[in-house]
């Protein structure tokens, strides 16, 4: 746990039992409310509760939680709240919180959801969570006391996973919706470094932040060839893990994290560099995968410069098959002088272009103009004008009688 950490905790009007609140490692403490167990048994240098008017007008729970923080040294701060009955109220309860915690010196939370209606629990998880994401503090950690002042036996549970589910829920649709697998490697890359300050050392996160970051790096620099080889790679290692591997929840994502990396790697299990990979009509479907992602998660720049490639490779590939060094820089230079100059001949006689050669024209202007930053007179291409080109090169890249004049026109010229 880091820093100066806070309980966020609350209490109900019930008349609460003498109870035993004890964690899984048998640590205990006797009280009748949560917040006081939990102000023995845990490091913590303020307390933030949020009470309805009627825990403070019909109860004595504040000044007993106050008597327990006194004793131990330790900041509260009472936060009253209505009733979470509707959206309103709920508005209100995330605002007082939130204000106070953000105003506090409190760099970690601890939130206890032990006490009260679920719909207060609710809110409260809402806000540290908010909390948490925009880096005001960092939620440490999320116990529930069942039976909580019932009396007997109340068994600590602790529910921080829940708040990981939330992570990896969030991050998995990263990739379809941001197009990144940032997110996930930054979840594993921080469950290693926090099991490596623990004296710990886990092989299986070892690896899997190794083979994401992979991934992550490649597809965010735009990179289809590597990005591929990394996927698969990635794909083949999420493969060989079961949900046993894993202590924590992230084994439940390895099978959905696998499906979404399956559709971007290569289908060619013994390349192990990208010098060595076929130009295969799989493979540019593979390719044009990543465009449409790029495309559907508005990375235009990326989208542009790969779509301009993928277009040379089918390019290459309805010339030559697949029986050419497609990515030799000969070659891909050759094949780009060709297109130009075609291009180029066909306007000074006036003659219209084939569909293909028109396409690859734009491409190549929106990619100029992206790859230079703007830096130049003409007014930078939008969005809306640089989709129906990108989304062309997808949609023909099965289409011969896209391809095949295109060929003919550059053979003759």
């Amino acid at each position: 746990m880091s820093g100066d950490q806070g309980l966020l905790t609350t209490v109900g009007t019930s008349d609460y039992e003498s109870t035993t609140f004890e964690f899984t490692d048998g640590t205990r403490a006797e009280a009748h409310i949560s917040p006081i167990a939990l102000i023995h048994l845990l490091d913590i240098r303020s307390v933030y509760i949020a009470h309805t008017s009627a825990v403070r007008t019909e109860t004595n729970y504040l000044d007993e939680i106050q008597a327990a923080c006194t004793e131990h040294d330790i900041n509260v701060t009472c936060i009253e709240i209505p009733l979470a009955e509707g959206q309103s109220e709920v508005d209100q309860i995330l605002d007082r919180v939130e204000r106070y915690l953000i105003q506090s010196s409190v760099e970690s939370l601890v939130l206890d959801m032990s006490h009260a209606f679920r719909s207060l629990q609710f809110a409260f998880y809402t806000t540290a969570t908010h909390l948490d994401a925009i880096e005001t503090v960092s939620l440490d950690a999320i116990y529930y006391a069942r039976d909580a002042g019932h009396g007997g036996v109340a068994p600590v549970v602790d529910l921080t996973y829940l708040a990981t589910l939330m992570e990896w829920q969030h991050a998995l649709r990263s990739i379809n919706n941001e197009g990144t697998l940032g997110p996930i490697q930054e979840i594993v890359a921080t469950k290693k470094d926090e099991i490596y300050r623990a004296g710990e050392r886990d092989a299986t996160l070892l690896k899997l932040d190794k083979a994401l970051s992979s991934v992550a790096f490649s597809l965010d620099a735009g990179l289809p060839l590597e990005t591929g080889i990394a996927a698969r790679d990635a794909c083949e290692f999420l493969s060989s893990l079961d949900e046993s591997d894993f202590i924590g929840p992230e084994g439940a994502f390895i099978a959905p994290l696998r499906e979404r990396l399956e559709r971007f790697a290569v289908r060619q299990p013994d390349v192990r560099k990208k010098a060595e990979l076929q130009l295969t009509i799989e493979e540019l479907h593979r390719q044009r995968r990543l465009v449409k992602l790029y495309l559907n998660t508005r990375r235009e720049w990326i989208a542009i410069e790969c779509a301009r490639e993928l277009f040379l490779s089918r390019y290459i590939y309805e010339q030559h098959g697949g029986e050419v060094a497609w990515l030799n820089k000969n070659v891909r230079q050759g094949s780009r002088e060709a297109l130009t100059k075609t291009a180029t001949q066909y306007r000074s006689r006036a003659n219209s272009p084939p569909l293909a050669l028109s396409v690859w024209e734009r491409l190549s202007q929106f990619r100029n103009t992206y790859a230079h930053a703007g830096f130049q007179i003409d007014s930078t291409p939008s969005r809306q004008k640089l989709q129906p080109t990108i989304q062309m090169v997808c949609d023909r890249l099965p289409d011969e009688t896209f391809w095949r004049p295109l060929c003919t026109a550059a053979q003759d010229n």
